[in-house]
């Protein structure tokens, strides 16, 4: 194996990030594959996994830590119990590689340092949390970090209690590969003026507990009210106790409230169903935190508008970090009235959202030269 002048990314064993994160900075960057190489984490040393077409993938188990010095740039993608072991040991072996390398942050860690941090005033090593003493390793040693410096920085610098450098780069990828996306954008049909609206309900597999369906059924009666019950709503559920839930909502909505129920209920699918479906949505109500790979994805194929509530991570990531205009509002009839108003502009949030895209990938160029 050769790793000089590479640009490595360590990536989970099953992985589905990379590889369109990496898709993204072939084909919208035009970065050569054969520039870069992943390591994936394993305890097996025989497992092999099928990557990305001309990027070579190596087992973590047969890593020769002399040969990886001589990489251009080493990239984590998140940093968690899984793979700050590996990372660990690569800097003990030698800490010079602190230098070149990066961590792509999502909000997941961020979210959960920050828990810690407010809780005890200093990180602290978490099992539940999938926070480990290697964690706390890699973080006392790395200064490099990849993502929005609006959303991430100010949080990083006061739960580690330093001055970090960022790359600062949000997200270029969908939930789709590069062709599979434009596809679907390009063969969309659209009727603006049709009377009905297509509500989707959070993203894929975010529907669990009661708490969220309480939600659903407040939101749906919202929406109900505004658009004169002219509405259909479509969420997505991954287990049969979550299924049986919103069969009991639908029942209420239809029975106790005497509404005219439309609600799709779609469960396991495959991604670009998936977008199929959600590029058939007028508007995409956000959970409070995640899902905005899924919601950029809709607002870059100028299909559909996003709701967030306001004082929510999402709201905040979108205005401030990706300054797209979105519906929002303190409660789902406040974001039903404004959307019932169309009082925003599709197409400008797509030029938007792809003029921020374009930013973020030529500093990728600039990394990755």
């Amino acid at each position: 194996m050769s790793f000089f002048n590479k640009h490595i990314y360590i990536i989970p064993e099953v992985d589905r990030f990379f590889y369109l994160h990496v898709d993204a900075l072939i084909n919208k960057a035009g970065i050569a594959p054969e520039s870069f190489c992943a390591i994936f984490i394993t305890d097996d040393k025989n497992k092999t996994v099928n990557g990305y077409p001309g990027v070579e993938y190596i087992n973590s188990q047969l890593v020769d830590f002399s040969e990886l010095q001589s990489a251009k740039t080493i990239t984590s993608l998140s940093l968690n119990s899984f793979n700050s072991a590996f990372i660990a040991e690569l800097i003990n072996f030698n800490e010079s590689v602190v230098d070149k390398f990066y961590i792509f942050i999502t909000d997941d860690e961020v979210d959960r340092w920050d828990r810690i941090y407010q809780e005890f005033g200093s990180l602290k090593a978490i099992s539940d949390l999938h926070i480990s003493n290697d964690d706390l390793f890699v973080l006392s040693k790395a200064y490099k970090f990849i993502g929005l410096e609006i959303i991430f920085k100010n949080t990083i610098e006061r739960v580690l209690g330093r001055q970090v450098e960022f790359i600062n780069s949000g997200c270029i990828f969908d939930i789709l590969l590069c062709k599979d996306h434009n596809h679907i954008k390009n063969n969309i049909i659209f009727d603006k003026n049709k009377k009905e609206k297509r509500i989707w309900f959070h993203t894929k597999n975010i529907i669990g507990g009661s708490n969220d369906i309480k939600k659903l059924v407040d939101a749906y009666i919202s929406f109900a009210k505004a658009f004169d019950n002219n509405i259909h709503f479509v969420v997505f559920v991954n287990n049969i106790k979550t299924f049986l839930y919103i069969n009991i909502a639908i029942l209420y909505l239809k029975k106790v409230k005497k509404l005219p129920v439309k609600i799709d209920i779609l469960n396991h699918t495959d991604q670009y169903s998936y977008m199929q479906q959600l590029a058939t949505c007028d508007f995409l109500i956000l959970q409070p935190r995640g899902g905005a790979s899924t919601a950029r994805s809709l607002i870059k194929i100028g299909r559909g508008m996003v709701c967030t509530l306001e004082g929510t991570k999402n709201n905040f990531g979108f205005e401030k970090g990706y300054k797209v205009p979105v519906i929002k509002g303190d409660s789902y009839l406040s974001l039903a009235q404004q959307a019932k108003d169309e009082k925003f502009d599709i197409t400008a949030s797509a030029l938007i959202l792809a003029k921020k895209e374009q930013e973020s990938l030529s500093r990728y160029k600039e990394l990755y030269k």
